[in-house]
Formats: C-alpha cells, sequence, structure tokens
C-alpha cells in the first residue's frame, strides 16, 4: 500500500481579510489579519503536545455538542507578544 501520511492541523474560527492585495502590476491574493496567523501557531504547538490537530477556543464555541470527540489540552495565550 501507499506511506502513511502524517500531517499536523491548527484551526481558528474569526474575522480576516482576504482577497487580491498590492497594485495592479503586482497582485498577490492572501490572508492577513490576527485571526490568519492562530491556526499556524495552533499547528506548530501539535509538534510541542504531541498532537495531530488543535483547535481554538472559538472554533470549538462554533461545534454543535456532540459532534466531534474533543479533549481540553492546556490554556495557553495565543496573541502577539
Amino acid at each position: 500500500g501507499l506511506p502513511e501520511v502524517k500531517i499536523r492541523c491548527g484551526v481558528h474560527t474569526g474575522k480576516a481579510t482576504i482577497g487580491n492585495m498590492g497594485f495592479h502590476s503586482r497582485l498577490k491574493y492572501g490572508v492577513i489579519g490576527e485571526n490568519s496567523t492562530l491556526p499556524g501557531r495552533l499547528e506548530e504547538l501539535n509538534k510541542e503536545y504531541s498532537t495531530e490537530n488543535l483547535i481554538s477556543h472559538s472554533t470549538f464555541m462554533e461545534l454543535r455538542p456532540g459532534t466531534f470527540v474533543i479533549r481540553p489540552i492546556d490554556f495557553i495565550n495565543l496573541r502577539p507578544h
């Protein structure tokens, strides 16, 4: 069979600015804002906690109860330093 693929994922729910940015001669599609950096920070924390998926509290609050099996990992401050 195929080799197993291991990935880590961070998920956060919040508002962000998304779209084409720049000038006509140099447009770039991107995401900006505090909420756009939090998923990457959660993804990195998977290494520290030996997990594969981490979600933020705001994402947790948007889920229907009983949809997923979720356990709390830690209370951490992911705001910019």
